[in-house]
């Protein structure tokens, strides 16, 4: 049995739930769909199939031209919200998540490629300045035509964004790629380049 198979076929063969491990419902879960697979399980797989991952994988992260970990985008994530399994009160929703190092850059890929109804979010539980764009939709099993839309716009914009990261987190003054860039006016520098003006007009300021 090959692995998209076996994925389908996951329930309700364990009879757990993947959401919760508790026994899986199976008809009186809202995931349950009428082709006797679980909801849940099968975005998962979409998710899988749209953007190339193995079975499992949460994160998916992108790469340069050189095969190195981009600095910029650090990764994209999709989750759907768990909500309660046997009733039917509130939706299903899911949501997209592209996580950046700095809400500048953040803010700044949302102006260029238009993503206004995509709000950003801070992720900054470690005290960095990670920042999110998320999107939010309903995941109904009969919105699955939208979802996979939305899949496949992310797929054709990541690249651009990769593109676009590169040249945005490039310092304006010694042109180097640098992971966090102050902006000053219509420049932005990095920290060295920063303490590098500061040390040179520093006796100047003391003068005046």
């Amino acid at each position: 049995m090959n692995r998209k198979n076996w994925q389908l076929e996951y329930f309700p063969h364990t009879n757990t739930c993947g959401q919760d491990g508790k026994p899986c419902l199976q008809a009186k879960c809202k995931y349950w769909l009428e082709e006797k697979k679980c909801w849940d399980r099968e975005f998962d797989t979409m998710v899988e199939e749209t953007f190339n991952i193995e079975y499992g994988g949460d994160y998916i992260h992108y790469r340069d031209e050189t095969g190195r970990t981009l600095n910029g985008l650090e990764h994209l994530h999709f989750n759907m919200q768990v909500v309660d399994k046997e009733t039917f009160s509130e939706p299903i929703k899911a949501t997209a998540h592209i996580r950046f190092n700095s809400r500048r850059l953040t803010k700044k890929v949302q102006e260029k490629f238009k993503l206004y109804d995509w709000t950003i979010d801070s992720c900054c539980e470690d005290g960095g300045d990670d920042h999110d764009l998320v999107f939010v939709i309903d995941a109904n099993p009969k919105n699955k035509e939208k979802i996979l839309d939305l899949f496949n716009f992310i797929t054709r914009i990541i690249p651009e964004i990769v593109h676009y990261e590169q040249f945005v987190n490039t310092c304006d003054l010694c042109k180097d790629k640098c992971m966090s860039l102050t902006n000053f006016g219509k420049r932005a520098i990095c920290g060295s380049c920063e303490l590098k003006i500061i040390n040179e007009n520093l006796e100047n300021y003391f003068k005046m």
